[in-house]
């Protein structure tokens, strides 16, 4: 009782006549906590690093044109004429700021595995591709971890690719193609289901169910097809599951797709990838 006495009284005496006229008010207890917790709100935003660097609207999107560029002590490198940025995550709608948060990198070794990895990923694609989806990517970040709502992600797309596992970039520049070349997602998902496609469809945390390459994949078309991708490209998981009927024939359908977009997805192509052959050099020699 005698140090909550002592505490009042000098918590009284260091502050001005408007304080004590609000401590007489609300009491000295919520001041206090409200002082504490406006403190703890600014410090959160020192450390998640977003409101600063967050425009308030998507017209300050072409901010990579100014000449006073915040983003510079960021830039990491270009890889296929895309740029990288590590440590930060420029959103373009504001209300983000409260939904993403992401931690950095370590050290400058734990950047140049991330960048290393992200160059193998992009250089999987042909270039002619990579033209294509260039017209609506130029820009990468990379994260250590990236985190919404309290939840890992790996990656994103938001008019731009974020990254935390750089092998992700073959689910996300699925995405990216789609927004490109403006595709219909429901032909993907008809010719596999039929009218009632939508029953296929939904959250699911319990495994891969029948027909899909992932758990994830069942949320929407547009996360099957950029599942689908990436297990084709990267993961060749498809592989393991030779009577999923249905997985094997959205493989195929993939393909196909693919090599209507760019004819570099040919036989060779795939028999090349499953080599392991595919990567920059390959198709500098081409």
């Amino acid at each position: 009782m005698l140090e909550k006495l002592e505490l009042r009284n000098s918590v009284k005496k260091s502050f001005s006549f408007p304080v004590k006229f609000l401590i007489k008010k609300i009491g000295y207890r919520v001041l206090l906590s409200l002082i504490l917790l406006n403190s703890c709100k600014e410090s959160n935003l020192e450390a998640d690093n977003l409101s600063n660097n967050i425009p308030e609207s998507k017209d300050d999107i072409g901010f990579f044109e100014k000449k006073t560029n915040p983003f510079d002590k960021y830039f990491v490198g270009e890889i296929a004429n895309v740029k990288v940025f590590k440590d930060t995550l420029f959103l373009s709608y504001n209300e983000y700021k409260d939904t993403y948060f992401y931690s950095k990198y370590s050290n400058d070794l734990e950047v140049s595995e991330s960048l290393e990895k992200l160059e193998k990923v992009i250089y999987l694609f042909p270039p002619k591709f990579r033209q294509i989806f260039h017209k609506k990517l130029d820009t990468i970040f990379m994260v250590k971890k990236m985190v919404k709502n309290g939840k890992e992600l790996d990656g994103l797309y938001e008019d731009y690719v974020f990254l935390s596992d750089m092998k992700a970039f073959a689910h996300e520049v699925s995405h990216v193609i789609d927004d490109v070349l403006d595709k219909d997602d429901f032909e993907w998902a008809i010719s596999f289901y039929g009218n009632n496609y939508r029953e296929y469809y939904k959250k699911n945390n319990y495994g891969r169910p029948l027909g899909f390459s992932s758990a994830y994949a069942q949320r929407s078309v547009k996360e099957d097809k950029a599942e689908t991708l990436y297990d084709l490209i990267v993961l060749h998981e498809w592989k393991m599951h030779p009577k999923d009927r249905v997985l094997q024939a959205k493989i195929k359908k993939m393909k196909e797709e693919l090599f209507q977009i760019d004819n570099s997805f040919n036989e060779q192509y795939w028999k090349d990838l499953e080599a392991g052959k595919i990567n920059k050099q390959y198709w500098e020699n081409k």
